[in-house]
């Protein structure tokens, strides 16, 4: 029993790690897109913007995985965050093919 609680913790730990790296590379490749499709006197004010939407995101996904964890189910927090995860991974497909540098 012991040797299984170690096994979950390496594992839990590896997919925790994966998680924060891949929330971070989309934090950076956000910026970089930011860069790329705005005009340079507009980009302070886009990512201005595009910072507080994260924060409307934060505070939204806080009211809405209380309220599923409360009267759904403990795993509701996750499964909200999950679909929201998997709708911006659709709309990135969507739209992969039709952004283009600002400089082309």
């Amino acid at each position: 029993m012991k040797h299984c609680k170690r096994f979950l913790f390496w594992v839990v730990l590896v997919v925790v790690v994966l998680i924060g790296l891949s929330e971070i590379g989309a934090i950076i490749t956000s910026g970089v897109l930011i860069s790329q499709q705005t005009p340079a006197q507009n980009r302070g004010a886009v990512i201005g913007i595009f910072n507080l939407c994260g924060a409307i995101g934060i505070l939204v996904s806080s009211v809405a995985g209380g309220y599923l964890y409360d009267h759904w189910d403990q795993s509701g927090p996750f499964v909200f965050v999950g679909c929201c995860g998997l709708l911006v991974f659709i709309w990135g497909l969507l739209v992969k093919n039709k952004i283009v540098p600002l400089n082309q």
